[in-house]
């Protein structure tokens, strides 16, 4: 495998669940409360990960997380990382206005799931779904 570092690319942390999503093509789409960037720019998912030997292993890729000591997403170095995003849009909606195919995009297979993996993720911090918050919508691919 040859190692990408594209200068201007900036960090997107994904959980493990949402990189496998996105490496099976299932996920093209996320929905943040902060958002700087804009269309055309260059993401790195940062993503959580440990080092065996001189190995870089990907939880998103372990059956078994309970295996190794995994490094937090945050703390991934560009160089670190194996996948790469092209911003393609960039739209501000209310987060309760998700369509189906925006659900599907998102790597969910009904709005009742996404629903709650979104509390999991922002409830504590006051974005819970019923608050309905504005978020921005990013539309991706890989490169």
């Amino acid at each position: 495998m040859s190692i990408i570092i594209m200068p201007q690319a900036r960090p997107i942390l994904f959980s493990p669940k949402m990189v496998k999503a996105i490496i099976d093509g299932k996920k093209t789409q996320t929905r943040r409360i902060k958002f700087k960037y804009q269309k055309g720019q260059s993401l790195y998912v940062r993503e959580s990960f440990t080092r065996v030997d001189s190995k870089i292993v990907y939880r998103a890729d372990v059956e078994d997380d309970s295996l190794f000591k995994w490094k937090p997403s945050i703390f991934m170095p560009k160089a670190d990382a194996r996948l790469f995003l092209k911003i393609e849009d960039v739209r501000i909606e209310k987060l309760k206005s998700i369509s189906l195919e925006d659900v599907e995009a998102e790597g969910f297979e009904s709005q009742s799931d996404y629903f709650g993996y979104w509390d999991g993720l922002n409830a504590s911090n006051g974005y819970a779904v019923k608050t309905d918050p504005d978020v921005y919508v990013v539309d991706f691919s890989i490169i």
